[in-house]
């Protein structure tokens, strides 16, 4: 039984376009969407607004990222379990 959740990284793509390229080509594949059209309302254009999220916060999220920089202050011990 095959899960819709399965996701197959382009990293070449991403790396050609980089976060900012997929953002605006998002953008203007929702600019070309049909207003009165249900299925590029209520499947496609959701699914365009989170690329549109995702391309605009993971940037952010790996600046924060852990493993980029040591933590400031040490991990107590009992943390370092879960």
């Amino acid at each position: 039984n095959r899960s819709s959740l399965q996701w197959c990284l382009d990293w070449e793509r991403l790396f050609k376009l980089g976060f900012k390229g997929i953002r605006e080509e998002a953008l203007a594949r929702m600019a070309e969407l049909d207003p009165d059209d249900p299925v590029d309302q209520s499947e496609k254009r959701p699914y365009l607004e989170a690329i549109v999220t995702v391309s605009e916060g993971m940037p952010a999220a790996m600046r924060n990222w852990p493993v980029a920089r040591p933590p400031k202050r040490p991990i107590p011990a009992a943390s370092r379990s879960c």
